[in-house]
């Protein structure tokens, strides 16, 4: 690193560093940023790159709009009442994204002292939507409270941000009191850095000293740059919250001078502190990506002090080793997300329905930032829709729009934009290959204890992908639905890309022919995945009879709903551009969960609900609840598809022998897919309206010829 400038979040106070580095082979000694990836000279960066820059090391929203500041003023002389002509009038200077950085930087540029401000981020104040009924308008004008989604909420915002006290802390608190190296751990954006930063004032209460530290923003490129950028955010950190005075012999912040693993372990002698330390370290697994000599130097040390913990004042949080009670990070419960969104409404004088706050809980299983961001969602995008009579978001809103804009805004959120582009690397194949077979489209927890199999857990687990029982440590499940749902339509369609070559089948007024779609999608289904999900993605068939018996096991329904999914997007929205959308229906029992696909074109939408070696009874509960889900969408077309291993499909059949819905219900088209064991034999039974004259026609035992 050649040199860095210090930045402060205006919102929040926090300090963080942009870095600069220098090509040591590069002849020309050229200095560049590092974005994305990418080399950026210094001398061609635009200010817009590097607003993306700050945006990720300051931990803003993907969302978010900022404006920069360029000053050279103490951080003292801020404070989050600050605004833009606050910053204007200490002499700070607008910087236009479309101007080169060096216009308001030359190269070699140096404050006026090492610690001041060079670059102020805030973000960029917006116009209400045109056409927002005026009510809301006046509310939000005048609550001022927001979501947050990308960012550690410091105490002190609480007021200002839609907050939930976590539960646990009683715990952490005792563990950090008796003088653990505690491991706070958790799936990513699930609340780690909002819990730590709230805990300090208990802990302060308790005359305990805290200081925290990020390793995000720490150079793990030699030895040297990791002490002394360390000490660095020690003392920035401490400059702020330590009355130095009472605490420690140091007269001051400046008198932390760490650039050395020695000069740690002296200044957190026990003699220099009259209280004990609690140092927070946040996101610790960066060091894994560090140099051997780095990992080294910090572990030994930390080890040490923990070996000789009674001549030093530290207590750390978190640690990845020897740590003998970690600490996994609660989900919000369904009280604290009723709690969150009932302060939400209120403020913004609306009512919302019980039914969306329980659906968002079952969607997220309570993560915080996913939780969050459906409000952020339904702030930005449907208050605005509420009915000024009633005042009431109603749950066919929330519905529609979860189906078809809720994975686009997930998607602006840089947490879940890593996890896929991760996902999606060629050395993670074998992992999604796993999360193919016996996770997605399955949303209870799976026993895994194949060694080889484990090791790919630990991944997708660290991926935020999977979470684990912390109760059993063996069983794994889906994050939530909503990685459910973004995995099955961004990743594995990428990864495994077969699908139809031929034409999209059309009828004559050009809307899609689904029963024939079908037909050919079938006939590219992974025929191991069928086979080894009789083993690994399997239900009970229970009084049917499949080979002859009662209680075998079948695949079930998320085995067919992936693999359907996988080759209609790779047909439909790759080919023509067409929408597919996997949609969870989330209750109670997950047992009972299930899943729809939905097709949307410009002139048509198609619900398709599949179902999996189902019994009469829960065909018919299908074929009413189907209804209810396709008015509420306002599809057009209605498609019960049930792939059956039961015995009475697979032989010779009338048009009366299938199941089909009672006559009256002219809506429902059903096919039925038999299969064998090794999905080497599908015959297809369907009963759907004819389009030409409503009235119904029939398929009997067609074969389906397969792929090789």
């Amino acid at each position: 690193m050649a040199e860095s400038y210090n930045c402060l979040r205006l919102d929040n106070g926090y300090v963080f560093q942009v870095e600069v580095y220098k090509n040591e082979n590069d002849n020309d000694d050229k200095k560049f940023f590092e974005i994305d990836g990418k080399k950026i000279l210094l001398e061609e960066l635009k200010v817009g790159q590097l607003a993306n820059l700050i945006k990720h090391n300051g931990m803003f929203e993907g969302s978010d709009m900022l404006n920069l500041w360029q000053v050279d003023v103490d951080e003292n002389m801020f404070n989050h009442n600050f605004t833009e002509e606050d910053i204007k009038n200490l002499g700070g200077v607008i910087m236009k994204n479309q101007s080169k950085f060096i216009k308001y930087f030359q190269d070699g540029y140096k404050p006026k002292e090492e610690d001041n401000i060079s670059i102020v981020a805030v973000i960029a104040t917006t116009t209400t939507e045109l056409g927002r009924k005026r009510p809301l308008t006046e509310e939000e004008t005048t609550t001022g409270r927001r979501w947050a989604v990308n960012s550690a909420l410091f105490q002190e915002e609480s007021e200002w941000i839609y907050y939930a006290e976590p539960e646990g802390n009683e715990s952490l608190l005792k563990m950090i009191k008796l003088r653990e190296y505690v491991a706070l751990y958790g799936a990513r954006a699930s609340g780690k850095s909002t819990r730590v930063q709230h805990i300090r004032k208990p802990l302060k209460d308790n005359g305990f000293v805290c200081i925290y530290v990020s390793f995000e923003h720490i150079n793990i490129k030699t030895e040297e740059s990791f002490w002394r950028t360390l000490g660095a955010a020690i003392k920035r950190d401490a400059r702020r919250n330590i009355n130095f005075k009472s605490a420690s012999v140091f007269g001051s912040y400046s008198d932390l001078r760490i650039n050395s693993s020695t000069d740690f372990l002296e200044i957190f002698e026990k003699d220099n502190w009259n209280n004990n330390v609690v140092l927070f370290i946040d996101e610790f697994d960066k060091l894994y990506d560090a140099d051997e000599d780095v990992k080294s130097s910090c572990l030994e040390t930390f080890r040490g002090m923990k070996n000789s913990k009674y001549n030093y004042a530290m207590k750390m949080t978190t640690s990845p080793f020897n740590v003998n009670e970690p600490y996994r990070n609660p989900n919000f419960t369904l009280d604290q997300v009723q709690f969150l969104y009932n302060e939400f409404a209120n403020d913004f004088n609306f009512i919302i329905d019980p039914e969306i706050i329980e659906d968002i809980y079952r969607r997220t299983s309570g993560h915080a930032g996913l939780v969050c961001l459906c409000g952020r969602s339904i702030q930005n995008n449907l208050i605005k829709d509420i009915n000024d009579e009633d005042k009431k978001l109603n749950f066919s809103i929330w519905s529609k729009f979860a189906l078809s804009l809720l994975q686009v805004e997930i998607l602006g959120y840089s947490t879940f934009n890593k996890m896929i582009d991760s996902l999606k690397k060629e050395d993670a194949k074998s992992a999604v290959g796993l999360l193919r077979s016996k996770f997605l489209g399955f949303l209870d927890y799976v026993q895994i204890y194949d060694e080889k199999e484990r090791n790919l857990i630990q991944f997708l687990v660290a991926e935020s992908a999977l979470i684990r029982n912390e109760k059993t440590k063996n069983e794994f499940k889906m994050s939530s639905a909503l990685v459910d749902e973004l995995i099955r339509r961004r990743v594995i369609p990428e990864v495994y890309m077969t699908s139809p070559v031929d034409a999209i089948p059309k009828k004559d007024d050009d809307s899609l022919d689904i029963l024939k779609i079908l037909q050919n999608a079938v006939q590219f289904f992974d025929k191991d995945i069928i086979t080894n999900a009789f083993g690994r993605s399997f239900k009970s068939s229970r009084e049917l009879y499949v080979n002859g018996l009662k209680k075998k096991c079948v695949p079930r329904e998320s085995v067919y709903d992936t693999e359907l999914n996988r080759i209609l997007v790779n047909w439909l929205v790759k080919r023509a551009g067409f929408e597919v959308t996997g949609q969870w229906h989330l209750i109670e029992d997950v047992e009972d969960a299930y899943s729809d696909i939905v097709i949307t074109t410009k002139r048509q939408k198609i619900v398709l609900e599949l179902l999996a070696t189902t019994t009469r009874n829960e065909l018919n509960e299908h074929f009413d609840r189907v209804l209810k889900y396709a008015k509420e969408l306002s599809a057009d077309d209605i498609w019960v598809v049930n792939f059956t291993c039961e015995d009475g499909y697979g032989v010779q059949k009338t048009k009366n022998r299938p199941h089909w819905p009672p006559d009256d219900n002219d809506r429902i088209n059903v096919i039925h897919f038999f299969h064998d064991h090794l999905f080497e034999y599908v015959l297809m039974n369907a009963r759907y309206v004819d389009s030409s004259n409503n009235n119904f026609k029939y398929i009997i035992d067609r074969t389906i010829s397969l792929q090789s």
